[in-house]
Parts: C-alpha cells; sequence; structure tokens
C-alpha cells in the first residue's frame, strides 16, 4: 500500500488478525512501525505474513504517531495471495545511478516464505509496474545479486521492484525508488559561519555540496547557484547574495555592526536548472 500524511511526519504499522472486533488478536506483525515524511512524498509500505492455521485474516494499519498530530493517507491497498513455497522478500534493495544507467543491488532471500530452502532459479525486475528483465546470472539462494537497467529511460523518479523466482513462482518483492538523470541540489553539507582569525569585521560562511540531488540522482556541482541569506535581530540586519558555485561567503561588517551583541542566523540553499 502507499500511505503519506498531512504536513507533519507520522507513524505507522500494519497487523494480521483473526477477529475485527478484537484488537488482542492482531499479534502478527507485517509491516513494522514505519515513518511517513510528507516532505519526501508517498511511501510505499510492503510486508508478508504466513498464517499459522486455515480461517479469515484481518489486516489492520496502527496510527503509532504522536499525539496531536494531524492525518494519515492510505491508498493502493492491495492483498495477495502467495504460496509459501515461494520465495521471501530479497533486503537491502538499493538503486545507485552509474555510466551504463541505473545499477540495482539487494541481498536474495534463502528460504521460501514457509522457511523451507528457497532453491532459487531466476529474479523478476519491474520498472514502473511493467517487467524489464528475468535473470538467472548471478542467482543463488542467499547471494548479493546486481543488474544494471540500461534501457531508455526518461529523466525524473522511477520505482522498482525486484522478486525471487523458484519453481513455485514469484516471491514477495523489494520496492526502492531511483531518480534517473539531472537532480536538483539537495541541502548543503558541513556548512560553517565563523568569525575571522584576523580580521574581526568579517564573518566567513562556508558549505560543501551534496555529491548527490536531492532525489539520489546525478548533480553536478559546478551547475549549482547558491543562494545566502541573513537575519539578525540587531544592528547586522538582512540580505540576500548569489555566490553561483562557489561555497562560501564573506559578510564584511562595519565597526559600528560589531560593538553591539547580535545574533545572525544564515541559510543556504542551491538552484539548478532542474529547480531548487
Amino acid at each position: 500500500m502507499d500511505a503519506n500524511g498531512h504536513s507533519n511526519p507520522e507513524k505507522v504499522s500494519v497487523w494480521a488478525g483473526t477477529d475485527k472486533t478484537d484488537g488482542n488478536t492482531y499479534t502478527n506483525e507485517v509491516i513494522p512501525s514505519t515513518f511517513l515524511r510528507p516532505s519526501m512524498g508517498e511511501s510505499h509500505l510492503t510486508g508478508s505474513f504466513v498464517p499459522d492455521a486455515d480461517g479469515y485474516y484481518y489486516f489492520a494499519v496502527k496510527a503509532e504517531s504522536d499525539a496531536k498530530m494531524q492525518n494519515i493517507y492510505l491508498f493502493n491497498v492491495k492483498v495477495t495471495e502467495t504460496s509459501s513455497a515461494c520465495p521471501a522478500a530479497p533486503v537491502e534493495l538499493t538503486a545507485t545511478p552509474c555510466e551504463e544507467g541505473m545499477r540495482l543491488s539487494c541481498t536474495l532471500p534463502a528460504l521460501t516464505l514457509g522457511g523451507d530452502k528457497a532453491d532459487l532459479t531466476g529474479v523478476r525486475i519491474i520498472r514502473d509496474n511493467q517487467i524489464v528483465a528475468e535473470t538467472s546470472a548471478g542467482v543463488a539462494d542467499g547471494a548479493e545479486f546486481t543488474w544494471t537497467d540500461t534501457g531508455d529511460v526518461s529523466d525524473g523518479e522511477h520505482t522498482y521492484s525486484v522478486g525471487a523466482i523458484n519453481a513455485a513462482g514469484v516471491g514477495d518483492d523489494c520496492l526502492c525508488t531511483a531518480w534517473w538523470g539531472a537532480d536538483r541540489p539537495g541541502m548543503p553539507v558541513n556548512m560553517r559561519i565563523y568569525q575571522d582569525i584576523n580580521d574581526p569585521l568579517v564573518l566567513h560562511v562556508t558549505w560543501e555540496a551534496p555529491k548527490v540531488g536531492i532525489h539520489g540522482g546525478s548533480l553536478d556541482p559546478a551547475g549549482i547557484d547558491w543562494v545566502i541569506d541573513w537575519l539578525s535581530f540587531g544592528p547586522i540586519g538582512s540580505g540576500m547574495e548569489r555566490v553561483g558555485s562557489k561555497c562560501g561567503f564573506d559578510l564584511e561588517l562595519t565597526a559600528e555592526q560589531i560593538n553591539r551583541q547580535d545574533i545572525v542566523a544564515f541559510s543556504v540553499y542551491g538552484e539548478n536548472a532542474v529547480g531548487c
């Protein structure tokens, strides 16, 4: 299922039980406690469980947010029956941009959903709900698996899922999102503000560009236009400057400004051709 909040971070988990009117029966954790961060977009949550016995089972979404939060939204809730002889889900799926395209890496399952030896025969890769590959190369129970997507993929965010295959079919999948193409800048890192040791009339502000864009996509530091603004409660006042790709700024003060105690707040953000 997909989930999101209104504006505040929220927290949810999913449980399975046998009596829809008795919360004490919901003892099977399907999806562990997960934070939803609306500023990062919708979260895709997936999980599985093996019933202890035949019968009806019910699923409950447990809101675990702190008190006085806002709303939790759920979309595209799907429950799919899978044979317990199918493989469990791969774990630690990542997507990393590379020169050839997008490199997917994960650890394949060693066991089935029922806990038996998986006996894997292949892997299925899906991009944006379309099967893009099925391969047996590098496939073994519990193995580290890598596959590179070299397709003609449009710039922007895409969703990948990887599922292991054995004689019983395709097992649970593992999902991640990846950003193709140029990305907009994220927050600068290692930001410092300090007074010049030799000239007390100068405040230095320095930072470093992030290695990747805000979505994890490629980022050219030379193409970033950094914007710095500042605000004080006293004589230093406020202002804004664009410094191009330079990761630094010097605020020159007057003797009158530094002769009074003041608090100054600085903020830095970057813009490029993709956005800010």
